[in-house]
């Protein structure tokens, strides 16, 4: 099999070993935590901005959130990528295969960071053109915008870091930088928003000054840490390796064509609801924030299961694939029924935390029962999705991503709003039940076991060495 062993000091950690479900809950405990923190700020990022300056901010907020959003999952397809090539050279045993691909990633990760930041500057206007963005938000939802476009290299330079420590199985660090991270960010947004009443300029300014902050000091651990994997931050190692790129492009162009299709899909439907007035488009704003609690067990599972399958592919493990999957899908619907529960029983006191707008309450009940169909999808294609992410089939998640995106959620959201006369809610009702294309899809790709006959994406460029464990 040819594991990179490492002790349990090193940030290097073998996923191919213990109990299935322990080493699952292992990896992916860190990553739910850092979720709850993440989605706790982004909660009560709307919650200042809902009760200290107004509806009208707090729908330019969410356009704003929704456009810097899809970007960032263009960037995080080539960084998710780069983690999968990561995890299968941890699988092997290949310490040289991992240098490089760490070297590849860091500088095509660059390149397009930098090309993706001055394309939207410079089409600001039109993006917001594109949403439909209400009059009275237009100026709160410019502002948040152009300033998390301006410190997008810092939000998407931390999510690439990220990737990498937990390409090598290691998700604590990562938890730990985002819980100083969001930290950061609070105490920012209370200064800003409240104390100097920047409204939607200061939450933008405090998310950008957080994931700066969080991505050097993360950078600058893996810099006095890098004899454990060999990498040595010199300009020669950061060269593009062609043996590299061809895989991480393999994984990371179908990945941003599946990721650009289903986020503009959802940003058609935002667009769509957007034309209804502020009043709708503030409560798809705290709705989306609200599924951000709700994605964080699905998306830990989801990252961590990726993860234990990639090595795990990468050792020829095949039995164990099959366990993560079946813990995964035991843990996350047992946590979604307690959104579900919340969305049938309190739907007007959730929605009432962040806006008392009576005409936004009015419609809480309304949305939140919608949004259970949400919540279900959420809960079942993540472990398939991980097998799908593990196993390197990009070419199935830019499928995936056609009937996902465009054919399911854009289709089923006409259908629903027009000629079956839902209207807003056919939008709302459209974007949940496209999750269940995703779930068939991925589940006859896991249950046919044609994913068992896959060659791992990576060769050994040579025999592997022991890490230095020392701190």
């Amino acid at each position: 099999m040819g594991l990179i062993m490492a002790s349990s000091k090193s940030i290097v950690n073998n996923l191919c070993e213990g109990p299935v479900t322990a080493t699952l809950l292992r990896f992916a405990a860190p990553l739910m935590l850092s979720g709850l923190l993440q989605a706790a700020y982004n909660l009560l990022d709307m919650f200042f901005i809902g009760r200290f300056v107004g509806s009208a901010a707090l729908s330019g907020v969410a356009i704003g959130g929704q456009i810097t959003n899809l970007f960032l999952m263009l960037a995080m397809s080539f960084s998710s990528s780069g983690q999968v090539l990561i995890s299968q050279c941890v699988g092997i045993g290949d310490r040289e295969g991992l240098r490089r691909s760490i070297g590849t990633l860091f500088t095509t990760m660059l390149i397009i960071t930098v090309v993706i930041t001055a394309l939207s500057l410079l089409f600001v206007h039109q993006l917001l053109t594109v949403m439909n963005t209400p009059p009275e938000s237009w100026g709160q939802a410019r502002n948040f915008l152009v300033i998390c476009l301006a410190g997008f290299i810092f939000i998407s330079g931390f999510n690439m870091i990220c990737a990498v420590f937990q390409g090598m199985g290691n998700s604590r660090f990562p938890m730990f930088v985002m819980m100083v991270s969001v930290g950061i960010n609070l105490l920012l947004a209370l200064l800003f928003v409240i104390g100097l009443k920047m409204e939607s300029a200061g939450a933008a300014t405090a998310t950008v000054i957080a994931q700066g902050s969080a991505f050097f000091f993360a950078l600058s651990y893996l810099y006095r840490h890098r004899d454990q994997f060999g990498f040595d931050f010199k300009l020669a190692s950061l060269k593009i390796d062609r043996l590299k790129l061809t895989p991480l492009l393999k994984l990371a162009l179908p990945r941003c064509l599946q990721s650009m299709m289903i986020n503009l899909s959802m940003m058609f439907v935002n667009s769509q609801v957007n034309t209804y007035g502020y009043v709708a488009s503030a409560i798809s704003g705290i709705g989306t924030r609200l599924t951000s609690f709700v994605v964080i067990v699905s998306n830990a599972m989801n990252n961590a299961g990726s993860n234990m399958i990639g090595q795990n592919f990468g050792a020829g493990l095949h039995g164990r694939i099959k366990k993560v999957v079946g813990s995964s899908l035991i843990i996350n619907l047992g946590y979604a029924l307690i959104p579900i529960s919340l969305a049938l029983f309190a739907p007007r006191q959730i929605i009432s935390f962040f806006d008392t707008d009576p005409a936004v309450l009015a419609m809480a009940a309304e949305y939140m029962h919608i949004s259970i169909v949400f919540y279900i999808t959420l809960a079942l294609m993540g472990p398939y999705i991980a097998v799908v992410n593990g196993t390197g089939f990009a070419s199935l998640g830019l499928v995936i991503g056609l009937l996902d995106g465009v054919a399911a959620r854009i289709g089923f959201s006409i259908l629903l709003a027009h000629p079956l006369g839902m209207g807003l809610d056919g939008y709302w009702l459209g974007n949940g039940l496209a999750g269940f294309v995703t779930i068939f899809i991925c589940g006859i790709y896991y249950y046919s076991g044609r994913w068992k006959h896959r060659e791992v994406l990576v060769k050994k460029i040579k025999p592997p060495e022991s890490f230095d464990d020392s701190y």
